[in-house]
């Protein structure tokens, strides 16, 4: 569980730091990692002396939130975009709720309909595909996705 929260976190972060590369703001969070760093290995140490190995993935999710995952908003919206990061942490609050609730209710099926392996894995990629196409097929960040794997599915019939 932990890898795929780190794993979620990392991608949700990705288009921060795109955008503080194009800025040029990597010098104001030159020395986050050092904290970060520090905090990744002594809560990795200790959670994983408590619970066993599942604590250095637990150690890194707490790294990442106590430091990289607030500052990197803080300073793209503070000095690059001189706006307020509000509506950026609305909209991840939503996303993130709408990940776990989608987790939830996928591992909720797969619990009451007792499904073996390969249809496990079926329900993990349709259930929450499906919500997210009901969800967004009419935004404009859908359109241009949809546009982007029909580029990519045409490169591919035609080579």
């Amino acid at each position: 569980v932990f890898i795929v929260i780190n794993f979620y976190l990392k991608g949700m972060r990705n288009s921060c730091s795109t955008f503080d590369n194009s800025y040029g703001l990597m010098n104001y969070n030159r020395y986050v990692p050092i904290p970060e760093c520090i905090i990744n290995i002594v809560t990795s140490v200790l959670i994983a002396e408590w619970i066993g190995p599942a604590g250095i993935f637990i150690g890194t999710t707490i790294s990442t939130i106590t430091t990289s995952l607030w500052r990197e908003p803080y300073v793209l919206f503070k000095y690059g975009l001189k706006s307020s990061a509000a509506k950026y942490w609305k909209r991840f609050m939503l996303y993130a709720a709408l990940t776990l609730g989608m987790y939830g209710l996928t591992m909720w099926i797969i619990g009451i309909t007792h499904a073996g392996f390969v249809v496990s894995i079926l329900l993990v990629i349709l259930i929450p595909n499906l919500i997210i196409i009901l969800l967004f097929y009419r935004t404009s960040e859908f359109a241009y996705v949809k546009n982007l794997a029909g580029k990519v599915i045409h490169r591919i019939h035609t080579h």
